[in-house]
């Protein structure tokens, strides 16, 4: 360790050497403390480094220490059975939302209810209310598998109150209601962390503290914050939907969070679908007849790219012209002619013709 580090830096890293090794999370906290009261120049490039592949290997190892005792490793142990799965969150009542579906209020275990959403499957998992501690007990693991695993996360709120008990939780497991955003973590054998733009010495530091090679990609524009917890590997990020009553509506703002009325029961599958980044596309036979089954496409979506979705389906070549008849928001007239590369939109009917 170099001699010329500021006594507060000596007198921290006297301390981190005291800690008991198995005092993982003693030990993070200092080792963080050091990487940031470190100063940087040239002589202490080495140390830094050192430094912050010790801080990788001890939160990987708390990591794992966690999953030990929580329940070990995520598994989904609920069998899908619609087109999206939900996972309801609440703290204190979801009756009417389970009788209106026809379900029982779940005691021990979750239930499952099924929400037809214009011929879109959602089924809807909803387990026992969370509760203040949960993520310190030993149902841990039961209820985080169920976020985990997931299409989307609907949280039911009653007050603001409520909300923040919810969010504590939440936070504890280390679960982000949001899209991820798009920061992707290319690991390599060498070469250090580097970024495809520049960022913040800052935000290069805090990578550096969970990579030692990797390349990162940034390709949205998202406060820094977001970056830093889309670049820690413990955080799970999940769409999310939130009912409310009408009163609190405004009151809840979530940036890119769909708030919808509380029981309203259309609008919910609809923010489901889009949050989950799809849209509902119906299909319409030589004869006429629309199906009544929704195909789920990812949002952006093609004729062309409905096309390979339902190639076992209608027979279609992958090469030819590729061509359609459209009724809904994505045309300018209903069945307006189209090809392979006009863009659909939610509730769309198309007709594919002779390819």
């Amino acid at each position: 360790m170099p001699t010329n580090l500021p006594a507060e830096v000596q007198s921290l890293y006297d301390e981190y050497l005291s800690v008991p090794e198995g005092d993982i999370k003693r030990r993070i906290e200092l080792l963080e403390k050091l990487i940031a009261l470190t100063p940087k120049h040239k002589g202490t490039e080495k140390l830094l480094k050192q430094r912050k592949t010790k801080l990788a290997k001890l939160r990987e190892e708390l990591r794992k220490q966690e999953e030990r005792r929580r329940g070990g490793k995520d598994a989904r142990t609920i069998r899908k059975t619609g087109d999206l799965v939900a996972t309801v969150i609440y703290f204190s009542d979801v009756s009417r939302l389970i009788e209106r579906l026809g379900g029982e209020v779940p005691k021990n275990a979750p239930v499952n209810l099924t929400l037809d959403s214009k011929g879109a499957l959602i089924q809807l998992v909803v387990p026992p209310p969370i509760y203040p501690g949960l993520s310190e007990s030993s149902l841990f693991g039961r209820y985080k598998n169920l976020f985990v695993n997931a299409d989307v996360l609907v949280f039911i709120i009653y007050n603001l109150e409520e909300l923040r008990q919810i969010a504590q939780e939440i936070k504890a497991m280390r679960i982000i209601p949001m899209r991820r955003p798009k920061v992707i973590v290319e690991k390599r054998a060498y070469g250090g962390v580097q970024f495809n733009r520049p960022v913040s010495e800052g935000l290069k530091d805090y990578a550096e503290t969970f990579y030692r090679n990797a390349y990162i990609r940034i390709e949205e524009e998202v406060p820094e914050e977001i970056i830093k917890a889309a670049l820690d590997p413990r955080n799970v990020f999940k769409p999310a939907v939130f009912m409310v009553p009408e009163g609190l509506i405004d009151k809840i703002r979530l940036e890119n969070v769909p708030v919808v009325k509380l029981y309203d029961l259309e609008s919910l599958g609809e923010a489901i679908i889009k949050a989950a980044g799809y849209m509902r596309i119906y299909t319409k036979t030589p004869d006429g007849k629309v199906s009544n089954k929704a195909t789920l496409m990812p949002i952006g979506s093609t004729v062309g790219d409905l096309v390979e979705r339902l190639e076992g389906v209608i027979k279609a070549r992958k090469t030819g012209r590729i061509e359609a008849r459209v009724r809904g928001r994505s045309v300018k007239f209903p069945g307006q002619r189209v090809g392979k590369n006009h863009v659909l939109m939610d509730g769309d009917v198309v007709r594919l013709l002779s390819i």
